[in-house]
């Protein structure tokens, strides 16, 4: 058998929270693919999976955690290894979309049903989750409203008179939840 996901940086991890939340899903060996960990990109999402493992009483284990590529051919690599190793998960959380849909293509080869053996998450929100057969739950990083603010904190750095102004700015990621980690109102697909 195999689970469910979750995404993260400082904002990822209510999304990743949410992930868990969502009972009727029953995940509890949730495996994570990043890509390397010295990118603070990677770094953040990983925080927040940790996180969200332990807001929800998931105990986390090093040997869930995988590395690979963003990229198709290395996340069907990487459940490969999943699948022949000793762990029995029931979801996997992917760092980005493109490792997500190469795990889906993989499991689907081995004959692993999404989202009933393993549910399958990624992160981006990638334009292409929506269009698979079995389309993709992903965590949307709202890309127009990081331009907005970026282009907000740019004009109020130009108007400053030089004086430096520090901003943070915190945006909620979405959980945009869709075949690859529902169990109710889909059609399985192996």
């Amino acid at each position: 058998m195999i689970r469910r996901p979750p995404r993260s940086t400082r904002k990822e991890s209510s999304a990743a929270s949410d992930v868990y939340k969502r009972q009727d899903q029953g995940c509890s060996q949730i495996a994570y693919v990043t890509v390397d960990l010295n990118l603070n990109i990677y770094t953040n999402r990983f925080k927040g999976y940790r996180e969200s493992l332990k807001n929800n009483g998931i105990d986390f284990r090093e040997d869930l955690v995988f590395q690979a590529n963003s990229d198709i051919a290395s996340g069907r690599k990487v459940a490969r290894q999943i699948l022949s190793s000793d762990a029995n998960i029931d979801a996997i959380f992917c760092s980005s979309d493109y490792i997500a849909l190469g795990v889906m293509q993989e499991l689907k080869e081995q004959n692993v049903s999404i989202p009933d053996d393993v549910a399958v998450v990624g992160f981006s929100n990638e334009p292409f989750t929506e269009l698979l057969d079995l389309t993709l739950t992903s965590i949307e990083q709202s890309p127009y409203e990081m331009g907005k603010s970026a282009a907000r904190v740019f004009l109020d750095q130009m108007n400053s008179n030089n004086a430096i102004i520090e901003h943070t700015i915190k945006l909620k990621p979405q959980l945009c939840i869709r075949d690859s980690s529902s169990k109710n109102n889909r059609t399985t697909h192996k």
